[in-house]
């Protein structure tokens, strides 16, 4: 088998199934080689178990509803070219680092031009939506990928390292009431108009943290983020 889900949630349950007909399904998640803010600080999210507290970006810390384990062999992506994962060279969506993106992850970005013409300076996209701008581009990696999908009550976005902010699904978003803020991804077309209207040169700003998410300012800045009153 060259690519399987693992599936944990919060009753403890966990199954074990494979994905070669599920390629719209799985095509999301976050790169394990990454960390997560938590209440405590930064944690391998590889370490992040169901009913661990991550901080999220609207709503403060939130408990893990639901975790997706992903794997995927190389020989996976061959029929499926449109599913092979992104490569993101450092400073492209004002990520501190090169980075890999599932092309169906949703990823909330800092842009003036969303600022100048939506009135809000950050906008969630489809990682593939960003295909070509500042040289991010598909690539089939040489070993197995690895992605986590995260689930909480009601859909979050949380604070990765390397200045990443990414979108997380709810469990099960018609049995949850729904919270005030609700991110909307913005259709293809909308962000190529915006990114036509942003300078290739333009650096997101770093995405401020409280201090208390690190043990140490080493820390904190090895994850990609400034420390902040």
């Amino acid at each position: 088998m060259s690519a399987f889900l693992q599936v944990s949630d919060f009753q403890g349950a966990t199954k074990l199934e494979p994905v070669f007909s599920k390629f719209a399904h799985i095509a999301a998640g976050i790169e394990i080689n990454n960390f997560v803010a938590t209440p405590t600080g930064w944690r391998d999210l590889a370490d992040i178990q169901v009913g661990d507290e991550v901080l999220t970006f609207d709503n403060g810390a939130q408990r893990v509803m639901e975790i997706e384990h992903s794997f995927h062999g190389s020989e996976t992506y061959l029929e499926q070219p449109a599913q092979w994962p992104l490569m993101v060279p450092a400073g492209a969506i004002g990520n501190s680092h090169e980075i890999v993106l599932a092309p169906n992850q949703l990823v909330m970005i800092e842009n003036d031009a969303s600022e100048a013409l939506l009135g809000d300076p950050f906008m969630v996209v489809r990682a593939d939506d960003l295909i070509g701008w500042n040289n991010i581009h598909r690539y089939i990696p040489d070993a197995m990928l690895h992605l986590v999908r995260l689930r909480f009550a009601q859909e979050q976005v949380i604070f990765g390292s390397k200045e990443m902010l990414y979108h997380c699904d709810a469990v099960d978003e018609s049995g949850c009431a729904p919270l005030d803020v609700h991110y909307v991804p913005l259709a293809s077309r909308q962000t190529a108009f915006l990114l036509e209207h942003t300078s290739s040169q333009q650096h997101a700003r770093a995405t401020d943290v409280p201090t208390h998410l690190a043990a140490s300012e080493c820390t904190v800045i090895e994850a990609g983020y400034r420390l902040v009153a």
